[in-house]
């Protein structure tokens, strides 16, 4: 029986000692990432995508087209997370009183303050 014993605790031992190493493993994992030619080329459509996003420059809505709760339009239309850039300069400037020269040099909490009560975040 007193060998059992002392097997069971040499088996613990193994075991604590292979999760360690599983462990030591995941942490090299994670900090360098495996560079896999399909990921690779995955990222590089969603990237190539991204740039084909329509910006403000090119492209106007109005208030409404352009709210969360109403709009129909999605990442792939417009840049969800500058909103406020496809109003046109009277629109922007009816949304939030101010013109976009102004806008830009408020504080981003500001900003992401204002974008919330109209809609745009």
């Amino acid at each position: 029986e007193k060998s059992e014993g002392k097997k069971s605790g040499d088996e613990e031992k193994e075991k604590e000692t292979e999760e360690k190493s599983e462990e030591g493993e995941k942490k090299k994992k994670a900090v360098v990432p495996k560079k896999d030619e399909a990921d690779m080329a995955e990222w590089e459509k969603i990237i190539e995508k991204r740039k084909q996003v329509p910006t403000g420059e090119d492209v106007k809505y109005k208030l409404e087209e352009l709210q969360v709760k109403t709009s129909k339009l999605t990442r792939e239309d417009i840049n969800v997370m500058k909103r406020e850039s496809y109003l046109t300069d009277e629109d922007f400037e009816a949304c939030f009183g101010m013109p976009r020269e102004d806008f830009d040099k408020i504080p981003q909490w500001k900003k992401a303050k204002l974008k919330q009560e109209k809609g745009l975040f």
